[in-house]
Parts: C-alpha cells; sequence; structure tokens
C-alpha cells in the first residue's frame, strides 16, 4: 500500500482504481454560452476600431405639426421650411480586451484522465459570458441611464394598488404595469417601437412570484391550458410557470448565476440581475448587428473580428499551457 499499511488482498484493493469504474463520469456545471439570455435581448455589432461615436438622435420633429407652416396657397412663394431639422449627438463608445484564462501544467495534463484542458475551457467561456452578462445589467438596471419618464416605481402607476407578486384579475397590476410602459415607448418612440419589438427582462424570482399572482392563477383556471401548465409541457410557457409572452410583451428571464465568494471561501451565489426590478425594452432584429443607427437597447460593440476567440499558449520553458477565452 502506498502508506506502508500492511493489508490482504480483497476485492476492494487488487487493482488501481481510475475513472473507468464510473464510465469516466464527471460532476460539473457548465453552461452552453448560446444559451445565456443576454443574447435574447441585446444585440452584438463588430466594429473595425477599438473607440468611435455612434450617433444619437432625438426624437420630435417627425411628429411636430405647426399650424400654418406647411400651407402653400396658389401664387405665394414656397414655405422656407426653416427649422424643420432633427438635433442630435455623437456619443462614444469604446472596446477593451478581456482574456479569461487559466495555467495548466504540463504534467496535470497529461495525467489527467480527461479532457482537463476542454473543460477548462468551456468554463471560461461561460465566465466570460457571464462577466458580459453582469456588465449589460449594470447599465440597463442604472436609472441615470434614463430619461426621467422611462423610470417609474410600480406602486405609482396609475391604476396599480400594491405591488406585482400581489396582482389579482380584478386590480390587473401586471397589465397595467405592462401597459403603462409599453404606451410610454409608443409615444416616445412615435410610434417606431411596436409593442412585438418588446421584451421584458425579469429576474427568476419575480417570474415565479408573478405566475403564482391570482392575476396569473385566475386566468389559468377552467382553460384548455391548465393541465399542460400544470405539468410544465404547455409549448406557450416559459420557464417559472409563465407564458413566454404577456399582454404581447415576450418575456425574458434573466438566470444568469454569479459566484460571488472568493476561493476557499464560504460558497454563495446568486442571480446576476436583482429581484426588485423589470426592464421593458426594445429588442428588434438579429443578434447581429451593423455600425449606425438601432433601435436595440442594449448593444454591444465588438472589436474582435471573430468574438470570444479560444485560445491556447504553449509555454514550454516552464513546462505549461495557458488556455483561455478572449
Amino acid at each position: 500500500m502506498a502508506d506502508g499499511i500492511r493489508t490482504f488482498p480483497g476485492p476492494m484493493n487488487v487493482f488501481n482504481a481510475d475513472m473507468e469504474a464510473s464510465g469516466n463520469l464527471k460532476i460539473m456545471y457548465s453552461r452552453n454560452i448560446k444559451k445565456f439570455p443576454l443574447l435574447s435581448y441585446a444585440k452584438v455589432v463588430n466594429v473595425k476600431k477599438m473607440k468611435g461615436y455612434y450617433l444619437n438622435m432625438t426624437n420630435e420633429e417627425a411628429a411636430r405639426l405647426n399650424s400654418g407652416v406647411t400651407a402653400w396657397p396658389g401664387g405665394a412663394p414656397r414655405p422656407a421650411g426653416l427649422g424643420g431639422t432633427e438635433s442630435f449627438n455623437e456619443r462614444e463608445f469604446r472596446t477593451r480586451r478581456d482574456w479569461y484564462g487559466v495555467t495548466l501544467d504540463d504534467l496535470t495534463v497529461d495525467q489527467a484522465v480527461w479532457d482537463i484542458t476542454a473543460q477548462h475551457l468551456q468554463i471560461k467561456a461561460q465566465q466570460c459570458m457571464t462577466d458580459r452578462t453582469v456588465k449589460a445589467l449594470s447599465v440597463m438596471t442604472n436609472t441615470a441611464n434614463y430619461a426621467a419618464s422611462h423610470t417609474i416605481d410600480v406602486s405609482t402607476i396609475p391604476g396599480v394598488t400594491g405591488t406585482l407578486a400581489a396582482a389579482t384579475v380584478a386590480n390587473q397590476n401586471i397589465k397595467r404595469t405592462l401597459m403603462y410602459g409599453v404606451n410610454r415607448i409608443d409615444i416616445d418612440s412615435l410610434g417606431s417601437v411596436d409593442v412585438n419589438d418588446l421584451v421584458w427582462v425579469i429576474n427568476p424570482d419575480l417570474a415565479g412570484k408573478l405566475a403564482q399572482s391570482g392575476e396569473i392563477a385566475d386566468y389559468m383556471k377552467g382553460s384548455q391550458y391548465s393541465s399542460p401548465v400544470l405539468k410544465g409541457d404547455w409549448a406557450g410557457m416559459s420557464t417559472r410557470g409563465l407564458p413566454e409572452s404577456l399582454y404581447g410583451v415576450k418575456i425574458i428571464i434573466e438566470n444568469s448565476s454569479l459566484t460571488t465568494n472568493r476561493r476557499g471561501a464560504t460558497e454563495a451565489k446568486s442571480y446576476a440581475m436583482g429581484n426588485a426590478a423589470g426592464v421593458l425594452m426594445a429588442r428588434p432584429g438579429s443578434l447581429e448587428g451593423v455600425e449606425g443607427p438601432s433601435f436595440s437597447t442594449v448593444t454591444m460593440f465588438v472589436y474582435e473580428p471573430n468574438d470570444m476567440v479560444v485560445e491556447r499558449i504553449p509555454n514550454i520553458r516552464d513546462k505549461n499551457v495557458e488556455v483561455g477565452v478572449l
């Protein structure tokens, strides 16, 4: 025996234990980066420079009607059309190179009975997407980034009594909240952003409270969808028991998780998005965008031509290898 203790042959000690006995079973969790909710509400725009500007225009002139300015009676000179332009400004964007990597000793790689390199590449890809999600949510949930008329406490919305969790068929807090936001966006975009372009990004805990509210539960009573909803196999249902859309607005449940403890400390995990806020936002078009104006509320500018490049960097002198994602 390795520790010097003598023993007699038995069925549990006459072979060298390895992972083949379990069918090379590995217990781990690593998320497919394509399944991150971020890709459902943010648009990626590839840019040619690490720093640049994008155009930000006001949205007023197209619906401004000044009585008499357009009238052109016969024999009169054409109206000058002075002062009919729209204001704009240029806003700066900057990209930054990030590296999500790990160094593996050659001996460790050689001795591992599973593909430890591929495993850590998958881990680092998820780490990259988690970081992007946290950064996007930080911008999305910062009320300073919005006009004052585009942030509001649910309890102060006209007609709403109480919270979203306290919604019933009678008070319709959820419907009133969504319709207030939809109408505000409709007015301020001059009808350019349709309700079908909107998504409502919410935390899983908030989604669960909405699904348990009387407004949602009572609607399902006696409906043809009651049984599929209870069993969780209704095609039109998202996770947490909510339908895929509510009152015409698509629901996106942001369930990305974040590890908040340092290595070796007591494990602490939480959702990246808090449950105190929901974001109603535009997300029209495809995932990939082009440089230029966009109605997408969240846009990620990506300088790297091939986003999320996987790299493997051998270090011959120190006999190790760096693997990661940038």
